[in-house]
């Protein structure tokens, strides 16, 4: 685990990727990038963001060589940009029935000729 570097006192401990994680495919590991821009769009923002920076940091993983690091990276990404889509999409829907739901009770309360000037 330990490696120590000309010119260095002590030795430096960094994550080597084993032998047995660059048995593969050997094509590039995503990133969902574009995902995780799509789902921060959606009003679950918490969320959406983490994955974001996940991708980001996936995309900086595989740059600095560790292609283990970068597909785990980029699986927790997809997760959670999925998650963000998801939400999103039930939180606007929820919103407009909502409104809908509103609307209507409005309209059956009051005269027709009213919405028309609300609106």
């Amino acid at each position: 685990m330990s490696q120590i570097h000309a010119g260095s006192p002590r030795p430096s401990l960094t994550r080597q990727p084993s032998a047995a994680t660059d048995v593969g495919d050997g094509s590039k590991p995503n990133d969902y990038l574009i995902w995780a821009i799509l789902a921060c769009l959606c009003p679950v923002w918490p969320i959406n963001v983490v994955g974001l920076t996940f991708s980001v940091m996936s995309r900086n993983s595989l740059q600095q060589g560790n292609v283990d690091g970068a597909r785990r990276l980029g699986q927790n990404a997809k997760i959670l940009s999925i998650v963000s889509l998801v939400g999103g999409i039930l939180i606007i829907v929820l919103t407009i029935a909502e409104f809908s739901a509103s609307l209507l009770q409005f309209s059956v309360l009051h005269d027709p000729s009213e919405i028309i000037l609300i609106c």
